[in-house]
């Protein structure tokens, strides 16, 4: 994992993935967040390569892999399968044809090396999204990681409505993934839902629905 994460730099991920025009960031938390957290990581291939080197001649590992993505997104995958490789992975991209494919694969069949795969974090409660993706005991948990630590913060985080407390217990949970890798964060991407002034009464959720049980115009 940690030659994975060095390899890999956010920026070439989204000059390819995206065309310049994203949002790279290593951080749990982007800096485009009120909850923006730090990484200490950055992309390091020589590093890369040399730990990945070290684990195959201690393993006989040939290190191969292969990364899973649906259709649409193939551009992101092969930007990955390229920096891997160039410090000496052997990656194959399979490309899925639906989202409900890639659903199977990794929630049903839990058949996969690697995925790209969103967290979907709201700034109104991030304990949501961080608990469906790392508490051991949640089963949307792509990656089955476990942690007792982030148990602990996930459970804090869950309980407080201080501000302050919030940001430090992200920040923990931050430094834990920095340790830990459990993944790599390569971009944040806004979300902005949009509609006229004398639209009223519209209730934003979460989920990134919008409820319109109380919604009214005006002139």
């Amino acid at each position: 994992r940690k030659a994975v994460r060095l390899a890999i730099d956010s920026q070439a991920y989204n000059d390819r993935g995206y065309d310049g025009q994203g949002f790279p960031t290593n951080s749990l938390m982007g800096p485009r967040s009120e909850w923006a957290t730090e990484s200490t990581v950055e992309a390091d291939p020589d590093e890369a390569r040399r730990i990945l080197e070290e684990y195959m001649a201690e393993t006989g590992w040939d290190g191969k892999m292969s990364t899973i993505t649906a259709v649409g997104s193939e551009d992101r995958a092969f930007s990955i399968q390229a920096l891997l490789n160039n410090v000496g992975f052997d990656i194959e991209v399979e490309v899925l044809p639906t989202i409900t494919d890639m659903i199977n694969r990794v929630f049903i069949d839990a058949n996969y090396d690697m995925i790209s795969w969103g967290m979907n974090i709201a700034d109104a409660e991030p304990w949501v999204a961080l608990n469906q993706k790392l508490s051991s005991k949640s089963a949307a948990n792509p990656s089955g990681y476990s942690s007792p630590e982030v148990d602990t913060l996930l459970g804090q985080l869950r309980s407080t409505d201080d501000d302050a407390e919030t940001q430090q217990i992200l920040d923990e949970i931050q430094t834990i993934w920095t340790r830990d890798q459990p993944g790599v964060i390569l971009s944040q991407q806004p979300e902005l839902i949009g509609w006229s002034e004398n639209v009223h009464g519209v209730v934003p959720t979460i989920a990134s629905m919008m409820l319109f049980h109380q919604a009214f115009l005006t002139q």
